[in-house]
């Protein structure tokens, strides 16, 4: 079978699922390796998941990407930590779980292969994160010889430095709510837009902003430590 191109007289809108896996494939090597020569049938198979909700599609990108996912993961300055929580595996199918649900709530349009890699890194990231957010909660024991109100107390206080922390960082009134939202309520950005929607509509813009404050954080271990 002739793998080369389409001319524009065999639109991509015909292809096979199959056939387009085989040149994402390409493309995404290419990527990779920094020679980026296009990304005409990723975008298009991400088109046909994304916005037709083609389960076909939806399968090809995963096949398509997890290897790139898992190498985000392996990584991941806290990848130990979380493997110790979940199975590798699971952290993939969170990331991509998490990615087609934000693109089905928002009709989300990928022009570029880039901007979906940014997507679907931020996703996963976020999967950690919750992951070692609630393992350091179940590791949260008294202390021999301290009472749960000395407990609690401690507990309260750390949290108290925790959200000063972060308000210094966040001199902006609507990304404090945000933060208060995210990390004190435990709010996923879905959760947010709905139960808050005449103050954020998009999805995708709190997702993009939880990242670049997760990555604030992940700058410092010490900072990471204290939240988590």
């Amino acid at each position: 079978m002739n793998s080369s191109p389409p001319s524009q007289s065999f639109p991509l809108s015909i292809m096979s699922t199959a056939e387009l896996v085989d040149h994402c494939m390409n493309e995404i090597d290419l990527y990779h390796q920094g020679e980026v020569q296009g990304d005409t049938y990723c975008v298009e198979l991400l088109r046909r998941a994304t916005l037709q909700n083609d389960q076909d599609a939806v399968q090809a990108v995963q096949q398509c990407l997890s290897e790139t996912v898992r190498g985000w993961l392996d990584c991941h300055p806290h990848k130990e930590t979380a493997c110790r929580v979940g199975k590798e595996e699971y952290y993939v199918t969170q990331a991509f779980e998490r990615f087609f649900e934000a693109t089905e709530h928002q009709q989300l349009v990928f022009s570029t292969l880039a901007n979906a890699l940014l997507s679907l890194r931020t996703y996963l990231n976020s999967v950690l994160l919750d992951a070692l957010r609630a393992s350091s909660r179940s590791r949260e024991i008294m202390l021999p010889g301290r009472s749960k109100t000395e407990h609690s107390k401690v507990t309260s206080s750390k949290q108290s430095e925790v959200w000063e922390m972060l308000r210094n960082m966040l001199p902006d009134l609507r990304e404090q709510r945000l933060v208060y939202l995210l990390f004190h309520c435990g709010l996923k950005p879905k959760e947010i837009v709905h139960t808050y929607p005449q103050e954020f509509q998009d999805v995708e813009e709190i997702s993009r902003w939880r990242l670049m404050l997760i990555q604030s954080l992940l700058d410092s271990e010490d900072q990471l430590d204290v939240y988590i």
